[in-house]
């Protein structure tokens, strides 16, 4: 589910072409399926998603905890679907009680700037889904620290091979020897490593069981 690769993909985008500036096929994509769609629910608008882009869902990732604008949890995760090149990226988590429930979050590469753009799709049950702005103060308030104001916003990633709250968050592995808590203390010493620590060793039961009781946003 996770692999090695991701780290290059999210910066692969600005490097797959020598056009100068070829559209993002990805982002327009979704932006057709969204204006043509009425979808009150998230599900609806990845169906039909789905049906015109089927390899958004072939490349994925499950996080357990989030420190996005969507909350999630080891039995409700927040999903993080990608295009092939990483170029686009949509995000939605699956329980009501959820911050963030209800929405999606995009992330898309605009090739004639050379800048990631951030937006955030509102459901409603009694009109059409709508858009936000781009690059919302909301998003860029993580996307883009106070250190870094006017800089061209950027995915958040951690580098290879610990991506804290993501199923498979160390090594891309969820099972093995990452069950056994001496390996992983005597491999993994900081005490700020105390928390991946704990979450790894419950990620095979987990995941498990997520993928057993799995319903919403499928």
């Amino acid at each position: 589910m996770l692999t090695s690769i991701l780290f290059f993909l999210f910066t692969a985008a600005a490097e797959t072409s020598t056009d100068p500036s070829p559209p993002n096929k990805h982002f327009i994509n979704y932006l057709k399926v969204f204006e043509q769609s009425s979808a009150s629910h998230v599900e609806t608008l990845l169906s039909e998603l789905k049906a015109t882009t089927p390899d958004y869902f072939t490349s994925y990732l499950v996080g357990y905890r989030s420190r996005s604008l969507q909350n999630s949890s080891f039995e409700a995760p927040r999903i993080i679907l990608f295009s092939p090149v990483a170029d686009m990226a949509i995000a939605f988590n699956g329980d009501p009680a959820h911050r963030g429930y209800n929405n999606i979050e995009s992330m898309a590469f605009n090739y004639e700037t050379d800048r990631f753009e951030f937006q955030e799709a509102h459901f409603n049950a009694v009109r059409k889904p709508s858009l936000g702005s781009i690059n919302p103060k909301k998003c860029l308030e993580c996307h883009q620290s106070a250190a870094r104001q006017d800089v061209d916003p950027r995915p958040n990633w951690e580098p290879y091979n610990k991506w804290p709250g993501f199923y498979g968050s160390l090594d891309d592995n969820i099972s093995g020897a990452f069950k056994n808590e001496d390996y992983l203390v005597q491999k993994y010493p900081e005490a700020s490593d105390r928390m991946l620590i704990d979450e790894v060793l419950r990620e095979e039961t987990e995941f498990n069981r997520f993928n057993a009781n799995r319903s919403s946003h499928e």
